[in-house]
């Protein structure tokens, strides 16, 4: 089976691009689809959320613009405190990714976990992991605690790629036990796409 990574850089005219081309006996490949998130306000860390549909002790992500650079920024895998009506808590959630704001409008995403991932990092040669949209997808070499891959997609498209022999070393050796994955828009459903080539 064959894989090929192509990498392309678009600054001015031309175009350059590279190509690393592999032959692997087989490949992994797996698509988590992620319904909406939802449009709220954080204050003084709760989130307020009309409809949502998150539970109390449910991982959660939290997207916003920074008012001042306007670039995305992202917290994920917090843990939702104690959920009360529209109000979810997620300032003493932990988590990772950037320090949540005081204030103003972010979009909040319950988590999508899948189990089904038959992928150890240690047998990929090529890894590709990407969405149709905003949003966030970190692989775990357990239920959760471990984790071992964080991918942002800050636009359509966008993800993490790797190949062997690059210049990059892989991301991961260790065994996907799980997925959890989050989505930025309020809008429509988002799917991640991880495909991988095998040694």
């Amino acid at each position: 089976m064959q894989g090929r990574l192509v990498s392309t850089l678009t600054i001015g005219s031309p175009a350059p691009s590279a190509r690393m081309l592999r032959e692997g006996s087989g490949s992994v490949s797996k698509t988590v689809a992620t319904p909406k998130g939802f449009a709220a306000t954080i204050s003084a860390g709760s989130v307020t959320a009309a409809g949502h549909n998150i539970t109390t002790g449910q991982k959660v992500a939290v997207f916003w613009t920074d008012a001042t650079t306007g670039l995305p920024k992202r917290r994920y895998d917090v843990t939702a405190g104690t959920v009360a009506g529209n109000v979810v808590p997620v300032g003493s959630g932990g988590g990772a990714g950037d320090v949540l704001p005081t204030s103003g409008a972010i979009i909040i995403s319950g988590v999508t976990t899948v189990n089904t991932l038959a992928l150890t990092g240690s047998q990929m040669m090529q890894l590709l992991a990407s969405c149709d949209q905003r949003g966030l997808c970190q692989l775990f070499s357990d239920a959760g605690t471990t984790s071992i891959l964080v991918a942002d997609a800050t636009a359509a498209g966008e993800g993490v790629a790797w190949c062997q022999g690059g210049p990059i070393a892989a991301p991961f050796s260790a065994s996907v036990a799980q997925v959890n994955a989050y989505n930025a828009s309020t809008t429509t459903a988002a799917t991640w796409t991880i495909t991988a080539l095998l040694i």
